[in-house]
């Protein structure tokens, strides 16, 4: 059971990654990275100096550009991080449900003498 939580966790822990780096990279679509960029409000407010047009990003009408390797990489971590804690509560659930359904599908065949 133990083995089986620390490989989900690990396989989304990867989905995360892979997650955080799109969506970086999808700061450079125009209106969407405005969208994407409003997500990370929290990062702004912990950072000032992502929270304005100056050495690390570009703010615009309609988009933000990362600049430096510092904002980029704080903006990668920040994404991963946020997918991370949405995907892993879901993942143990899913997880939850579908041990219960294949333990209810045992009991089944157990009683019916499958």
């Amino acid at each position: 059971m133990l083995k089986t939580r620390f490989r989900l966790a690990l396989v989304l822990l990867v989905v995360a990654l892979g997650l955080g780096w799109c969506l970086v990279l999808a700061l450079r679509v125009p209106l969407l990275s405005m969208l994407i960029g409003l997500a990370a409000f929290p990062l702004m407010l912990a950072f000032p100096p992502f929270a304005q047009t100056g050495e690390d990003v570009e703010f615009g009408f309609a988009w933000l550009i990362l600049r430096s390797p510092r904002a980029f990489w704080a903006f990668f971590l920040y994404y991963s991080a946020v997918c991370y804690a949405i995907l892993l509560p879901l993942g143990l659930v899913a997880s939850h449900w579908r041990q219960q359904r294949r333990l209810a599908q045992q009991s089944m065949r157990a009683r019916s003498g499958y």
